[in-house]
């Protein structure tokens, strides 16, 4: 099974499936997924006009797949969030796992960013088994521990984002905490919780990006309660300024980005189906598009980029439903998207 299916929480890390993400090696682009029912990550390139399945990674339960340059290296790294932080380097033409973390377990989210502004990246986590949520860094040999929260978080810790969110030029990290947005910023070297966002209950994921275009980044997440929200900093704090209406089953997933080759940034959400938002000014975002036919297949894991070298975005979903299978999602005009292709070889 392709897709994260985290709808009830417990300590048991959930069955995933597709992590779909970018990773450029051979001058083009590759898209990772995680198969559950083999324990591992495949990596899919697209030669000849199709995608296939070129190179599989072995690890175990990962519930999140990110790719980013995390060794100071010239070159991405595969960090994935599973029973440990895991590190795959791409040497020599092929992928070896360079580290593991081993200072707690059941890794359920993970972000890759330059939380303390020093010009190279980190690694940042949402909470594991001993409910602590953790900031590991390259020492220029290996990885260390620079920073664990010093409470204990509840087990509904979801997810983990990386970016701008107070827009004050700094990076700042987004914590998904079961009714709760958590928001932690890097002051003079320790990681504060500065502010709490109500959510939704039962949240599933947040993202943070410019969503409504004005070169500010607003923080979105949606949840159980069947919504995509909007969040704005407002100099001092956050306004809840806009919600999707209830989509009839939870939404599971949400991404900000241009996926329809206008240059304006949309919304996109997954759960029963398929979900694009078009920002119509102000504080309003209109439905353009839906898919149909996926009734509540659990879409979720949404990756916006430019998977076809067409030099316009495409969006990728797994399905949490149907066996092993993960799909791609192209603009074909006005409101109008396809799924370009679906793979369900792999359970």
């Amino acid at each position: 099974m392709y897709i994260l299916a985290m709808t009830a929480p417990d300590t048991t890390p959930p069955v995933i499936s597709n992590v779909a993400s970018s990773y450029d090696f051979n001058n083009g682009v590759e898209i990772l997924t995680y198969s559950s029912s083999s324990g591992e990550i495949n990596i899919w390139e697209n030669q000849f006009g199709g995608w296939s399945n070129t190179d599989n990674l072995m690890t175990t339960g990962a519930l999140r797949i990110r790719v980013g340059n995390v060794d100071e290296d010239p070159e991405n790294e595969i960090v994935a969030a599973s029973s440990y932080v895991k590190v795959w380097d791409y040497q020599d033409g092929s992928f070896v796992n360079t580290w593991n973390s081993s200072d707690t377990t059941n890794i359920r989210d993970v972000d890759i960013g330059d939380v303390d502004n020093d010009g190279s990246n980190e690694i940042v986590t949402a909470l594991g088994q001993d409910t602590h949520s953790r900031i590991y860094k390259f020492n220029g040999t290996s990885y260390e521990r620079m920073w664990i929260s010093p409470w204990t978080e509840t087990l509904y810790d979801f997810s983990v984002r990386i970016g701008d969110i107070t827009n004050d030029n700094k990076i700042d990290f987004v914590y998904n905490d079961w009714n709760t947005i958590l928001v932690y910023e890097n002051q003079s070297g320790d990681f504060v919780n500065t502010y709490n966002i109500t959510g939704a209950g039962n949240n599933d994921n947040i993202d943070i990006g410019d969503a409504d275009n004005d070169n500010e980044n607003e923080l979105i997440f949606c949840g159980m309660d069947n919504k995509v929200h909007v969040v704005q900093w407002n100099g001092s704090g956050f306004d809840e300024v806009w919600d999707s209406g209830d989509m009839g089953a939870a939404v599971q997933d949400c991404a900000i980005g241009d996926v329809d080759g206008d240059n304006e940034n949309e919304i996109v959400g997954g759960g029963g189906e398929m979900y694009v938002w078009e920002h119509q000014g102000g504080t309003t975002w209109n439905l353009a598009w839906n898919s149909t036919g996926y009734g509540s297949n659990d879409m979720k894991n949404i990756n916006i980029l430019d998977v076809d070298g067409d030099d316009k975005n495409e969006f990728t979903s797994g399905d949490g439903v149907v066996p092993g299978s993960w799909h791609i999602w192209g603009h074909v005009s006005g409101n109008t998207y396809t799924e370009e292709f679906a793979d369900e070889s792999y359970g």
